[in-house]
């Protein structure tokens, strides 16, 4: 569990999964995931505590595809 800042920040990477991830401590105005110049991710089966506003943040990255994650009212922002 990450108790301040990013839990999961991955940049400049290439074919990339994750599967089943989560945190119980995260800074509100933080996302769960923050994604910076890669290519071909798949998230899924990511399982979000209430009261989390941001799971995915990603900028300059293509193929991301999200699948099968309870989110409970997170958003996803592409910048």
């Amino acid at each position: 569990n990450c108790t301040q800042g990013k839990p999961l920040k991955i940049s400049d990477a290439k074919d990339v999964e994750i599967d089943n991830f989560g945190t119980d401590d995260l800074l509100e105005e933080n996302p769960v995931i923050e994604l910076n110049s890669v290519d071909e991710i798949f998230i899924r089966n990511c399982n979000l505590k209430k009261g989390t506003q941001l799971f995915l943040k990603f900028g300059n990255s293509k193929g991301v595809e999200v699948s099968n994650n309870w989110l409970n009212g997170a958003k996803i922002l592409e910048q």
